[in-house]
């Protein structure tokens, strides 16, 4: 990855689930989550929204961001080059979304967010630490402090 020193990165996500043919309901396998370390962190994976005996079952409609400072803790060239490469990289991180049961429905009552640390090594795989703390959470609602992601940024 090349090195272009600090930045804001926000990136946001959405998306709506509706049944289809004779059902009325949206299969389990085709709803959304939140929680884990790509939507939300500092919640455990599918640890945010509706659930029925402790059991997430998701939601129909979803939306989500989160808007990171990052900068680089290390660079280095690579020969035959005057470009520098981030090797090592620290983020603060604002992650926040919205899950709701029904489609086209988001109920602002229902927010969630997180706020944290990460860190990333950026060699052939990145690896990519992350600690959240949510500071909008529900009751019913698992979190998690520590995240941990092999692959994408």
């Amino acid at each position: 990855t090349e090195g272009s020193g600090p930045g804001l990165r926000i990136t946001g996500r959405t998306g709506v689930a509706v049944p289809y043919g004779d059902s009325d309901d949206v299969p389990y396998t085709e709803r959304f989550f939140l929680g884990g370390a790509s939507l939300l962190r500092g919640f455990e994976l599918r640890g945010v929204g509706p659930d029925e005996n402790g059991y997430s079952v998701g939601g129909e409609t979803y939306a989500a961001g989160s808007i990171e400072y990052v900068r680089p803790l290390l660079t280095q060239g690579r020969p035959g080059s005057p470009d520098l490469y981030d090797i090592l990289r620290a983020g603060l991180f604002l992650d926040f979304g919205l899950l709701d049961p029904d489609p086209f429905q988001l109920d602002l009552d229902e927010l969630r967010a997180s706020v944290g640390v990460s860190f990333s090594v950026l060699l052939q795989i990145p690896i990519t630490v992350s600690f959240g703390f949510p500071i909008l959470e529900e009751d019913s609602d698992r979190t998690r402090v520590f995240a941990f992601t092999l692959g994408g940024l």
